[in-house]
């Protein structure tokens, strides 16, 4: 399996401030009307996202934001702790403002 190239954060982050003042505008439209047919492109949209880092390459998103897990994440990691998804879920994962 080859090894993937690491995440430039710098690249990133210069794209990003390029964009800033786009990306606000973006923002601000959709908070005043939402685009039709946006909420069905969100899941395609996320998977394209995350398939994007390596987090073995990187891991610094995880000291400025909180993970995201799914039930698969949930079922297996309670399953190697040994303990009940929602014991899992009291002791280890809290919800985020604003969260659904």
């Amino acid at each position: 399996m080859a090894m993937k190239e690491p995440v430039n954060l710098r690249s990133y982050k210069k794209k990003m401030l390029r964009n800033r003042n786009r990306f606000r505008k973006f923002l601000t439209r959709i908070e005043k009307k939402l685009l039709p047919g946006l909420q069905a492109l969100l899941p395609a949209l996320e998977k394209r996202v995350w398939n994007e880092p390596d987090c073995l390459q990187c891991g610094k998103c995880c000291k400025t934001m909180s993970p995201t897990y799914t039930e698969k994440n949930i079922k297996r990691i309670s399953a190697h702790l040994k303990m009940s998804e929602e014991a899992f879920k009291q002791k280890w994962l809290r919800q985020e403002r604003g969260g659904d």
